[in-house]
Formats: structure tokens, C-alpha cells, sequence
């Protein structure tokens, strides 16, 4: 990763000299080359972004007691204790959200969920599913927990 954001940021500094005329001391600068080193550079950053992404969100493992979210960090949530599994507002790849028990007499907790979606916990990621199925899937998974 590091050397993908190097090659990213060499290739913007070299977009923005030869966007300028500086490197070459010519008047009329080599837009062509500037515009073919500033998409490189915007290609890298946006592998970045996504390998960060990968990282991050690790992997969704659900089973009879409950689910865990791995990757780098590690929660474990029981069937019993989350309910409420929904996509963000939004079109194309929203996260889903859910609740974490209910917020009882807590001012703070009350004022985060309206601020936050309604909902305690964001899904890092949608693990190649849309937004609704991936609700859906983990709506069926607790039911059947719940209801062994």
C-alpha cells in the first residue's frame, strides 16, 4: 500500500509540474502527459482508498448465537441484544445499520440515534451483497436464532 500511494503521489507532483510548463521551461506545457500522469494518479489513490476499505471491513461471520465483525477490530453482537437491521438512506451501495438494545432513559444515547440514522451500528461493509439483501439476510438469521 505504501508504494501504491508513492507511485499515486509522484504521479500527481509530475501531473501538476508538467501542467505548469516548470519541468520543461517551455511555454506551452505537454497537457497530454499531464492528463495521462494525473489519471494515474487518481487511478492509485482510488486502489488505495479501496484496499483501505478491504482492510478495514475484513469479514462478516454469522452463526446460531450471533454474528462477529472482523477485521481491525473485532465485535461480537448476540441475535438477542440487535434488532432493526436496515440500509442507509440513499441510492447505489449504503451501508446497513442496526440497533444495539434499546436506548432506556440515556439523553445521549436517544440523541445519537436521531443523529446517526436511528440506528447504534453501521455494517463496515455490504460483503458483495446489496444493501436490502444483506438487511434482509441478517432480518432471517436472527429470526431463526431467536426463535430455536
Amino acid at each position: 500500500m505504501a508504494l501504491l500511494s508513492a507511485i499515486g503521489a509522484a504521479a500527481l507532483v509530475y501531473a501538476g509540474i508538467m501542467g505548469r510548463g516548470l519541468s520543461t521551461g517551455h511555454p506551452e506545457p505537454d497537457i497530454a502527459v499531464a492528463v495521462v500522469m494525473f489519471s494515474v494518479a487518481a487511478l492509485c489513490l482510488a486502489m488505495l482508498r479501496r484496499a483501505v476499505i478491504q482492510l478495514r471491513s475484513g469479514s462478516l461471520r454469522l452463526d446460531e448465537i450471533g454474528f462477529e465483525l472482523a477485521g481491525c477490530r473485532r465485535e461480537r453482537y448476540l441475535w438477542r441484544e440487535v434488532g432493526d437491521f436496515r440500509p442507509a438512506l440513499g441510492r447505489g451501495s449504503v451501508p446497513v445499520g442496526f440497533r444495539v438494545g434499546p436506548p432506556k432513559n440515556d439523553a445521549d444515547a436517544l440523541l445519537n440515534l436521531r443523529f446517526l440514522g436511528g440506528r447504534d451500528v453501521w455494517l463496515p461493509d455490504n460483503y458483495a451483497y446489496r444493501s436490502e439483501e444483506l438487511a434482509q439476510l441478517m432480518a432471517d438469521w436472527q429470526t431463526r436464532a431467536i426463535e430455536h
